[in-house]
């Protein structure tokens, strides 16, 4: 997958749906499960300083579904420079502890490289890349909280579904986000790239628009 569009990997815990009902502004915004239990999960905006912090989440990710088999992501493949782009476009959160980087999402208005030019720009959707987890440090059942959270950011945005996408060889990814909800569309190629072939998926939202 590309290296500063396609940047999904399997977030720990209970499936997506089965997480939290969000609140607050839009500098921080949080999130708590539906049950009512568990620490309330504050989201922000990423800064420039973040990126090295970032990157080194990434990459670390990358070793960590290498070394449970799923072949997605290669460390130092995302320059700096991509990153830089999508926090000054202002698509890129975080979820800090202890002034910590432990998880991070991409939520991004349009797709035209992955999803074409009419699924990647036709207004219905927003695109959920970059989601990661610090698997040290972020309690259990964090990465879906925080992919319930950019699935509701794209409900308030007025759009009906949410996009995203995973190596497409990986039985373990697509049956994840299978379980939280995603449906399976198609499967493209990068050509003349050294990309994997990407399984792309889309989910219905229940509400749409503000509040």
């Amino acid at each position: 997958m590309t290296p500063d569009s396609a940047m999904t990997t399997a977030p720990r815990g209970a499936p997506a749906h089965q997480q939290p009902e969000l609140s607050g502004g839009s500098s921080g915004l949080h999130a708590r499960s539906r049950a009512g239990s568990g620490p309330l999960l504050a989201v922000e905006r990423g800064r420039l300083a973040d990126v090295a912090p970032l990157l080194a989440l990434r990459d670390q990710a990358a070793r960590d579904l290498s070394a449970r088999g799923i072949d997605q992501w290669r460390p130092g493949e995302i320059p700096a420079a991509a990153l830089e782009c999508r926090i000054d476009a202002g698509e890129v959160w975080v979820v800090r502890a202890g002034g910590a980087i432990t998880g991070t999402v991409i939520v991004q208005w349009e797709d035209t490289f992955v999803w074409g030019d009419a699924d990647g720009s036709d207004g219905s959707a927003g695109y959920i890349h970059f989601l990661i987890t610090d698997r040290k440090r972020a309690p259990r059942g964090v990465g879906a909280q925080i992919l319930a959270w950019a699935e509701d950011q794209i409900a308030r945005r007025g759009r009906r579904l949410a996009r995203l996408d995973c190596v497409a060889a990986s039985v373990r990814l697509r049956s994840y986000y299978e379980t939280a909800g995603y449906h399976f569309l198609r499967t493209v190629e990068f050509a003349e790239t050294t990309w994997h072939p990407a399984a792309l998926f889309e989910k219905a939202l229940t509400r749409a628009g503000p509040g």
